[in-house]
């Protein structure tokens, strides 16, 4: 085989790689709109003869990598999202506007679940019993203060009082 023969024989195996990547980026390109547009993926593959695996291939080629970078841009486009909607609302919820109103609580909501503000914290408070000579740096120094104390002055003595808890409220 000459040459040109082979260069021939590339140039025709090179155009058939290009005809193959369009024909695939097309094929993505109609799996993307039909999943855009709510169809299901064992639909899309019945409507073009693929698998389910292939239909999702397919996704994962026409979709963008999901970086951190790109991830914060979408959690920043989406805060200001809610941020413009909120403020267009307001007014008209201050006016009496019911509608209104229940948009901008629910946009509210959802700016506050984005940022975690609306998440509760739990907070354990453990009280030792009277018995129970709660062992912490506050008592330490409250016995180092009262060495110092009683080596100048011995009338002076400070100690850690312990107040009861309330009763829970019924």
């Amino acid at each position: 085989m000459t040459d040109d023969e082979q260069d021939g024989e590339t140039m025709h195996d090179d155009q058939n790689v290009v005809a193959i990547r369009d024909e695939e980026a097309e094929l993505d390109r109609k799996v993307c709109r039909l999943r855009l547009a709510g169809t299901g993926i064992g639909e899309i593959g019945r409507a073009l003869k693929l698998s389910d695996r292939a239909v999702l291939r397919s996704l994962n080629r026409s979709l963008p990598e999901l970086t951190s970078e790109l991830r914060m841009r979408l959690y920043q486009e989406d805060l200001l999202r809610c941020d413009t909607l909120i403020g267009v609302w307001y007014e008209q919820a201050r006016s009496g506007s019911a509608v209104a109103t229940s948009l901008v609580v629910k946009l509210m909501e959802r700016r506050a679940s984005m940022v975690g503000s609306d998440s509760h914290t739990k907070i354990e408070l453990i009280v030792p019993s009277a018995k129970e000579e709660p062992n912490n740096s506050t008592v330490a120094l409250l016995e180092a203060l009262n060495r110092i104390v009683e080596e100048g002055k011995p009338t002076v003595a400070l100690e850690l009082v312990a107040s009861e808890p309330d009763p829970p409220a019924s």
